[in-house]
């Protein structure tokens, strides 16, 4: 059994381990997030949080989370930092579509090569798969079809 200056000794550096994650973090959170408002004339959804159509101010204080935030309600996502050969011509925000439902995706500046993505949630995975039994089961029978009947042989 630890005695209790072992699990001092282990606090201390568990301690220390999270403060010098925690000034790293905050290092490399001072470089400036740029701050974008967008207008969405949708509801949408990031994550499990549903949004109203409204306009919006997007950042990224730490570099793996966006923030938005609207009269309409406010929330944190998870994002991840990709790159693109072609740098983007405008500042856009991406949305994917499932009949009448929206999910933000991607968040891209202008003349920048870096751009956020947010990962599918799972709400939208059981859309698209709902999508995707539909379409199944309303794939059309071909047309031309002839059927010979069957006689039992005697």
């Amino acid at each position: 059994m630890p005695t209790l200056s072992q699990w001092k000794i282990r606090t201390a550096a568990v301690a220390a381990a999270l403060s010098l994650a925690c000034a790293s973090a905050a290092l490399h959170a001072q470089m400036p997030a740029p701050r974008s408002q967008m207008n969405v004339p949708f509801d949408f959804q990031i994550g499990s949080t549903r949004l109203a159509a409204g306009t919006y101010i997007l950042s990224n204080p730490q570099h793996v989370l966006l923030s938005i935030q609207g009269q309409a309600g406010s929330t944190l996502a998870l994002s991840q930092s990709e790159l693109s050969i072609i740098p983007s011509k405008i500042s856009k925000v991406v949305f994917h579509r499932y009949g009448k439902q929206y999910f933000l995706r991607e968040v891209w500046l202008r003349d920048g090569n870096e751009y956020l993505t947010c990962p599918e949630s799972k709400a939208e995975r059981e859309i698209e798969r709902a999508q995707k039994l539909i379409q199944q089961a309303s794939t059309p029978a071909p047309a031309n079809v002839e059927v010979a009947l069957l006689q039992p042989s005697r």
